[in-house]
């Protein structure tokens, strides 16, 4: 996410307490991080689900919780969906203009 007129696109951390809401009340989200550039304009987030229903849960949510006001905050500049989503996933996403990378290979521990 790039912030709107080069403002930090988290401009107060406390903002990311979401994660906590997050971790206590979805189970299938199995990471949820946030890092942040240097000169604070641009943030990162890296999402790990359970499965599909569980990333639906998550997306539902932002979205009740959360969407209106990042996105105020920011423009997603690049959106990237690791692994194989079902047809859910990939309706609630459409609009964000995803790129659907499949697995190849390696591993996870």
């Amino acid at each position: 996410m790039i912030g709107r007129a080069g403002m930090c696109p988290v401009p107060n951390r406390a903002q990311l307490c979401s994660g906590y809401f997050v971790e206590t009340n979805e189970p299938g989200t199995l990471a949820y991080e946030w890092s942040i550039s240097g000169d604070e304009k641009q943030c990162h987030t890296h999402e790990l689900y359970r499965d599909s229903a569980a990333t639906v849960a998550h997306l539902t949510s932002f979205k009740a919780n959360y969407a209106a006001r990042l996105m105020s905050m920011g423009v997603p500049a690049r959106f990237v969906v690791y692994g194989n989503p079902d047809l859910s996933v990939r309706e609630a996403l459409e609009g964000f203009g995803a790129a659907y990378m499949s697995p190849l290979g390696g591993f996870v521990r």
